[in-house]
C-alpha cells in the first residue's frame, strides 16, 4: 500500500500500471453495457464513470513519472 504513494520507486509505477489496467478496460465495458437499452441503469453509469475517473487519475500519475 505504501508503494502507491512513492512514484519514484520501481514499485510505484508498477502499482499505477496495475490499477490502470484494473480500471480502464472494465470502464469501457461497463459504459458500453450502460448504453445498451436492456442492460443500462443509473448504477451502471455511476460505476462506469467512477472507473473512468480512477483510470484517468492513474494514467496522469504514469504520465508524470520520470523514468
Amino acid at each position: 500500500m505504501k508503494a502507491r504513494d512513492d512514484v519514484q520507486s520501481p514499485a510505484g509505477p508498477a502499482v499505477s500500471i496495475w490499477v490502470t489496467t484494473y480500471n480502464v478496460p472494465p470502464a469501457a465495458v461497463i459504459i458500453w453495457t450502460a448504453t445498451e437499452s436492456d442492460l443500462g441503469g443509473l448504477l451502471r453509469w455511476e460505476t462506469g464513470i467512477v472507473h473512468s475517473v480512477f483510470g484517468m487519475l492513474f494514467l496522469a500519475v504514469l504520465a508524470g513519472t520520470n523514468r
